[in-house]
Order: structure tokens, then sequence, then C-alpha cells
């Protein structure tokens, strides 16, 4: 079946969407297709969708299992698969009709292991946005030195891995992703996905990227990727011991072991947030250098993104600082911020800025100066920020061990 692809669709309690996306897969204009529909113990009507669908498109191959969760879903249709390409596509998303087409032609003409393109989401207010990979279109080097492998290892400063964690939204050689896949804990949970991803491309030679936004990713409070389980810490650990088995015998190994715990330490703080919710109140991604610098001020802020969230947090917490108003050059949606244009109607001390990128900070700083603000009271330092702090002791400690 080296010219067929294998469509491995996990299901769980998506009656309301499932015929809408079998819809799109069966209408696909490419339609040498195998496609797998695992039914994880639904509980509602998708078991008998599947076997619907199954009886009118000899194409489809339907498994109903007990709920055992993605993870094992998902390994339930490789293992079935035959397919020499293997594509992932959740129960209540859907595809454009040129979606494989697309794909596979990128993977056959450029050679590729791996084919990404964007996703448009879908919330359930009926409001889209449409998001791409980090890296432009174009054809990249997979290998060790290559531009993709580089952003996956952690620097002195940050990782930046562009490429979408996702499995969905993506073409796979069968041989670049089968072997690792069907090792994977069918416990783990959160990241699972990403550490496959960043393992396919290990093994991959070519990673082609597309422009366009082909697969559609819906947005709802109770989908696969947003339950939140009973033993979630106990499948955060199972995920980080995979993780470190995965990446022990291949390229720059004691980097990854760094990644696994940054992404660890990341769901721990997702899943307490998940389980208390006051979580967010306490902890910060990102903190204020030299806050006693503020006591006893009347502060300007500026910047609402996750930088200002955090700072805004930090500084209601303290009783001598007084945050007079909160600014930002957009409006934002789910907080109430300012415009700018608003400082020259407030007695302050000082403005700090909230951002992350000195390049960003000057631009602000050169907006604010040419609303007439004293360039003497504004006021950028680079955030603190646990995670980079992180990876450079990570970093320090792996050239000191290629060193020696």
């Amino acid at each position: 079946m080296s010219d067929y692809i294998s469509v491995i669709i996990p299901i769980y309690n998506t009656e309301k969407y499932l015929a809408q996306c079998i819809e799109s897969v069966i209408r696909q204009s490419y339609n040498k297709l195998e496609i797998i529909l695992i039914d994880d113990g639904s509980k509602d009507s998708s078991g008998k969708i599947c076997d619907d669908y199954a009886s009118r498109d000899d194409r489809i191959i339907v498994r109903h299992t007990e709920e055992r969760g993605v993870t094992a879903s998902r390994k339930e249709g490789l293992g079935l698969s035959k397919g020499n390409y293997i594509c992932f596509v959740d129960g209540d998303d859907c595809l454009d009709q040129e979606y494989i087409e697309r794909l596979y032609s990128a993977a056959i003409i450029e050679n590729s292991e791996v084919v990404a393109c964007g996703h448009i989401e879908l919330y359930e207010d009926g409001s889209r946005i449409k998001k791409f990979n980090g890296y432009r279109a174009g054809v990249y080097d997979c290998g060790i030195e290559g531009p993709v492998q580089q952003t996956m290892y952690p620097t002195t400063h940050s990782y930046d891995f562009n490429l979408h964690g996702a499995l969905w939204g993506k073409l796979f050689r069968r041989d670049v992703i089968y072997e690792d896949f069907m090792e994977l804990d069918n416990r783990a949970v959160r990241s699972e996905d990403l550490t496959l991803v960043m393992a396919t491309i290990i093994n991959s030679q070519r990673l082609t990227i597309l422009d366009e936004c082909l697969y559609y990713y819906r947005i709802r409070s109770n989908s696969l990727c947003r339950r939140t389980e009973p033993m979630y810490y106990e499948r955060i650990n199972c995920l980080y011991l995979f993780f470190k088995k995965l990446f022990q015998n291949k390229p720059h190994n004691i980097m990854m072991e760094r990644m696994a715990d940054i992404l660890i330490i990341e769901e721990i703080m997702k899943a307490t947030h998940n389980f208390f919710p006051f979580f967010t109140d306490i902890i910060s991604n990102f903190y204020i250098p030299n806050i006693n610098d503020f006591l006893g001020k009347k502060i300007v802020l500026y910047g609402a993104g996750n930088v200002g969230k955090d700072f805004k947090k930090q500084l209601n917490a303290e009783k001598n600082i007084d945050v007079i108003i909160w600014v930002d050059s957009a409006p934002k949606d789910d907080i109430e911020v300012l415009s700018p244009k608003e400082i020259k109607d407030y007695d302050y001390d000082c403005i700090l800025i909230a951002v992350k990128a000195e390049v960003m900070a000057d631009e602000i700083r050169q907006s604010l100066v040419d609303l007439g603000i004293d360039n003497r009271k504004i006021i950028w330092e680079e955030p603190i920020s646990w995670k980079e702090e992180y990876l450079k002791h990570a970093f320090n400690r792996y050239v000191s061990s290629t060193i020696s």
C-alpha cells in the first residue's frame, strides 16, 4: 500500500461533530485512503455513527474499545494501519477537501518524511483564527546541524521549536513515527504529541512546511486534550520517563533530557492550575527584576501580554506599590486596559514596560517619547524567566560535559 495513506481518528463522545469530521475525510480529493476510526468507549452515539459510515464506505475500519485515552486509541489505529504515510485527525475536527492531496504531493515531490500545514481554530462562538507554523513555507534539512533540529535544543537563553507540536496537521512517513509511537506508554498525557513530533524530526531528513491552513481544529471545553484525569500526575510522570528513554540514544541526548525537565515542569504547573485554579495567582513565568525599586511609587504598567499579566500580579501583591493605570497599544478582550494616550491624564512616578524583547521595548519607549513623555521616567529591564534560568544552567552543564 505504498500510495495509500492511513487516516487515524481517535473518538470519544464527539457525536455532535463526528459526522462532519468523517465526511471531510471520505470526501478528500485524494481517495486512496485507509480510514481507521477508534471509538474509545464513547458513552454517546459516536460508536453507532462510526458503524453507520463503515457500512457505507469500505475504506473505513472501526474498532470499539473500553475507554483508555487518546494515546492508546492512536496506537490501536497505528497498529491496524497499512499505509506508507500516516495522518492523525481528532474526532471533533475536520479537513479542507484538498488537505491530504496537498500534504502527500509535497511529501512525494520534495521527498520529505514529514509535511506540516497551518490550521484554523474554530471557537464555540463561531469565530475563527488562522494559525501558522513558525517556519516559513519551504523545505528544511532535519539533520543534526540543520535549522529544525537546532531550534529543538535549549541554548543559554531559550528554545524556539517553531513547528506546531500537535500530531494533527501533519503527514508522516510510516518509518519515522511507527516504532517510537508504539513504545509510548498508554498512560502518557500532555506533550506526548510534541515529544513524538520531535522524535520524527530526529528520525527524518527533510521537513516541508506549507503556508496554507488546511486543518480545522475545534476549540471546546471538553475535548480529548482538555479532560482532567484523576491519575494526572502519574500520567505526566509516564510521559517524562518515556521522553528520557526515547531520546537517550539520539543526538544531543543530554539537552533533550533538559527539555524533558522543562516540559514536565510546565505540565505540572498546568495540571495544578486545573485542579486548583487559584494557582495562577501565586506563580508566574516572568518576574520583575529589582521589584523593591518600585516600593512607594505610583506606576503606569505598559503591556498586557503574558509578561504584563505576570507583572500585574506581582505589583498587586505589594502593598506599597500603586499601579494607577494599566495600558496597552492593542485592546484586550479578557482584561480592561487603557490606551497609552491616556497616560498624560494621570500623575505617576514611572512607566514600567512589561515585554520580553528589548527591540519591542525600544519601540514602545519611542512611541511614548513621541507622546511627549519624559524618557527618564520610562523603565525596562529584561524580565526574569524561571524557564530561561533553568535553560542557562542546563546549557552550561551540556557544554561542560562535551568539553570533558
